[in-house]
């Protein structure tokens, strides 16, 4: 590993390279990211620790404000472990 910090890596992947968001059916351009701690679901797909997941202004604002729930009810429905991606 370089010794570039994780907001350098993150802050060079979004403005030097072009990955689109993983939510699924969003279809946007991923305006940020976030570095997977461990191996787990995430919207729908396996994420493996160290991978970075990719996305728009508005799923990122989602996680954000996912920080902290306690009743998986108040997640949206592709932030749930269960969710299943979009054919």
């Amino acid at each position: 590993m370089s010794g570039r910090s994780i907001a350098e890596r993150i802050d060079e992947r979004v403005k030097e390279e072009v990955h689109d968001c993983i939510a699924p059916g969003c279809g946007r351009r991923a305006e940020t990211a976030f570095i997977a701690n461990e191996p787990g679901r995430f919207a729908g797909r396996h994420i493996e620790a160290g991978q970075f997941i990719d996305l728009c202004a508005v799923h990122a604002g989602d996680v954000y404000r996912a920080q902290g729930v306690t009743d998986v009810s108040q997640l949206p429905e592709w932030l749930r472990v269960d969710a299943g991606p979009q054919p």
